[in-house]
């Protein structure tokens, strides 16, 4: 009997590593073992607190472990016989309860529909709601000297380069007048608007050094005109820990294009591109001020800061 009782505690063991590693691997597990039971029959209610706040409790019959995954976590997995669930934006959801019993394991899965955005989520303080706001929130460079530099030390360092004062409305006027908006929605979308303009570098045109229409650069180097791409926010990451931008998408930049997170490059084939928040503050007229930062490694430590200002 003892030596049952081992048997049965060391496959419960197995079976609820099972379900962490199948979750993990985004699968959905029904393993039976009948010998130690029937396989549990999932069931679980789902109750709305508020528009977006909702509990889910685990109602299966037979005697088993809960675990939860949700289709905006990410994977990731909670326990117990229930759950809080928050979704901070409108959508359809899937709720999928696995239940791990003695004589196996299966799972069911719901659908949650929320019908609001959390309009409490944009007034939270947190760093995505100074970037993206409660709607979207447009930057652009701030019109001051230094407001794109490099240089090996790290953020803030424009010991190798930095521009001119004059830029903002002379030579870099292609640059300083794009628009970088952040969308508070559920897609994460990123909008690049360069009215019609760049700042031509040797590979973008084989013109160096002046301000030019779209239309001459070159056909490999477009993706880096305007266009609407996604972005993750990834909090408490980063140099400054305050979190990092990912721009998604072929084409997605922000400030210069050429600047990656491994070399810089001269044509746009780069997935994604990840910026250190260093700073965010705010002036007395509600204008937020941004420094983003990002460590490319070429010959030797790169690090470029970038000053952004916003426009609504």
């Amino acid at each position: 009997m003892k030596y049952f009782n081992q048997r049965r505690v060391l496959l419960m063991v197995a079976l609820i590593a099972f379900v962490v590693v199948t979750i993990i691997n985004a699968c959905k597990p029904t393993v039976s073992t009948p010998g130690l039971g029937a396989l549990p029959k999932p069931s679980f209610s789902i109750d709305s607190i508020d528009g977006n706040h909702f509990l889910v409790m685990n109602t299966t019959s037979t005697p088993c472990m809960a675990y939860w995954t949700t289709s905006a976590s990410g994977g990731k997995l909670a326990s117990g016989n229930t759950d809080s669930l928050h979704f901070t934006f409108a959508g359809t959801y899937t709720v999928t309860l696995y239940a791990a019993a003695q004589g196996g394991i299966d799972s069911i899965t719901k659908t949650i529909v929320v019908s609001q955005n959390d309009p409490n989520a944009c007034t939270s303080g947190l760093p995505l709601n100074f970037i993206a706001g409660c709607t979207s929130r447009s930057w652009k460079l701030a019109p001051i000297a230094h407001a794109l530099e490099v240089g090996p030390s790290g953020p803030g360092d424009g010991a190798w380069w930095g521009n001119a004062a004059t830029d903002p409305a002379g030579a870099r006027s292609g640059d300083f007048d794009d628009t970088y908006t952040f969308y508070f929605n559920a897609a994460g979308t990123y909008g690049f608007n360069d009215n019609g303009t760049f700042f031509s570098d040797n590979y973008l045109s084989g013109t160096q050094y002046t301000s030019l229409p779209d239309a001459q650069m070159f056909p490999t180097c477009a993706l880096w005109q305007s266009g609407t791409f996604n972005y993750n926010f990834i909090p408490n990451a980063g140099k400054a820990g305050l979190g990092q931008i990912q721009l998604v998408g072929l084409g997605a930049h922000l400030a210069l294009p050429k600047v990656t997170n491994t070399v810089e490059t001269t044509v746009p084939t780069v997935p994604s591109v990840t910026y250190d928040v260093i700073s965010m503050t705010t002036d007395n007229n509600g204008i937020g001020h941004m420094e983003l930062a990002i460590n490319t490694v070429k010959t030797s430590n790169e690090w470029w800061t970038f000053y952004l200002v916003s426009t609504n």
